[in-house]
């Protein structure tokens, strides 16, 4: 009896150890099964496709900055590839290693979470002369102008500034780029007679260009050897409503603003914001303002031009 007894639980005591082995084994290949899917879920990290690009030497050696260097690079991804990956070398590495023609490579690596994926960028150098077989994007090439001390200080507004150097562009340059530094740190770093240069970078899909402009500020009384070129001192003038409601036409109104002009410049320049635009801003009493600049081949000069308009009672 004692023996049977024995033997009974013997077999329930391994049929309990099978069953809870069991039990354990399919709960651990389940676990494993869910986590495996759940951290090979990574189709949503996507860095694209490998890319280059061939520029010039002369494009090349255009390129200051690491800035721009990193921006060259960034502008080979695809749409929609996060700009906030890492570059291997780093792009310090890639300045540090330039030395003319050749090929300059980089990995370029997004990462979330446990996931990550990673693209090549290379950019070729070719010397100059040679075809360049992505772009045929030209931002043109390296401008300055000199001006007096007296002329800079008379150029007031960013918008003055920018013209100051768009003019500087060659014919057919988009004026659309980008200025680096920013003609508000050109403003702000102003301090009298010096040069003040930045570079502009027009792009277009995944082609970019960058041109060195320059103004280069002379005490006065110094020659200027680029230019003689002048649009004359700022002006304004102040008329009453009414009489302003009475000026109608796109020509009157420019002529209102041409009479502003010194004697002797040109009336064949252009105005920003438009005739048509200040036509349209006008509400009645106020001032409207408009930078007029004139240009002769690589010359130019603005002046800010002005017409106050007050109640008639005033």
């Amino acid at each position: 009896m004692k023996k049977i007894y024995l033997l009974l639980m013997v077999a329930l005591i391994y049929s309990c150890s099978v069953e809870d082995d069991s039990y354990l084994e399919y709960g651990d290949v389940h676990s494993l099964t869910g986590s495996a899917v759940e951290n090979d879920d990574c189709s949503t990290v996507n860095a694209g496709a490998d890319a280059s690009r061939t520029i010039t030497q002369s494009k090349a050696d255009a390129i200051s900055g690491v800035d721009q260097v990193r921006q060259l690079y960034l502008n080979l991804l695809e749409e929609g590839v996060t700009r906030d990956g890492e570059f291997d070398p780093t792009i310090w590495s890639l300045i540090n290693s330039y030395n003319g023609p050749g090929t300059y490579s980089t990995t370029y690596t997004i990462t979330e979470g446990d996931c990550s994926d990673s693209v090549e960028l290379t950019i070729v150098v070719v010397p100059n002369g040679s075809s360049d077989p992505t772009c045929d994007l030209t931002a043109g090439a390296d401008a300055s102008r000199t001006i007096t001390q007296s002329k800079a200080e008379a150029i007031t507004g960013v918008d003055q500034v920018r013209n100051l150097y768009l003019n500087l562009l060659g014919e057919g340059v988009s004026r659309e780029g980008e200025f680096d530094p920013s003609i508000w740190s050109l403003i702000n770093s102003y301090t009298g007679p010096g040069t003040y240069s930045t570079t502009y970078t027009i792009t277009e899909g995944d082609c970019s260009d960058s041109v060195e402009l320059t103004i280069v500020v002379v005490p006065n009384g110094s020659s200027d050897p680029t230019c003689d070129l002048t649009a004359g001192a700022d002006a304004s003038r102040t008329i009453t409503q009414s009489k302003a409601d009475a000026i109608t036409g796109v020509d009157q109104v420019r002529n209102l603003y041409l009479n502003l002009l010194g004697e002797g410049v040109s009336r064949e320049g252009e105005f920003d914001p438009t005739i048509w635009s200040l036509i349209n801003s006008y509400t009645g009493p106020g001032t409207y303002s408009t930078t007029y600049t004139i240009t002769e081949g690589d010359c130019s000069d603005s002046v800010e031009l002005s017409i106050i308009v007050v109640p008639d009672n005033s």
